[in-house]
């Protein structure tokens, strides 16, 4: 019934970090999930991948040329693919 269906998912994790040069910000740890359904016809594969399921807040930091950076990190991502193979 379910022949050619795939499901898959993952965590990432990523430790507390410092957000400058002089260590007194922290940028806190966050773990992300992603998850990943696709199904395979004949010479086709349909699917859908999403990044950061939960749609968690993350913020990346570093430093470039001694000024401090912080920016968010990437929201939920869905992405849909159809490819065929030869």
């Amino acid at each position: 019934m379910f022949k050619g269906l795939g499901i898959g998912g993952g965590a990432r994790y990523t430790g507390s970090t410092y957000g400058n040069e002089t260590n007194t910000f922290n940028v806190p740890s966050f773990v992300l999930g992603d998850a990943m359904v696709d199904y395979v016809w004949k010479n086709y594969r349909l699917a859908v991948n999403v990044n950061n399921l939960l749609n968690q807040d993350h913020y990346g930091c570093y430093v470039r040329s001694g000024t401090d950076f912080c920016s968010p990190g990437a929201q939920r991502t869905v992405v849909g693919s159809i490819t065929y193979r030869w």
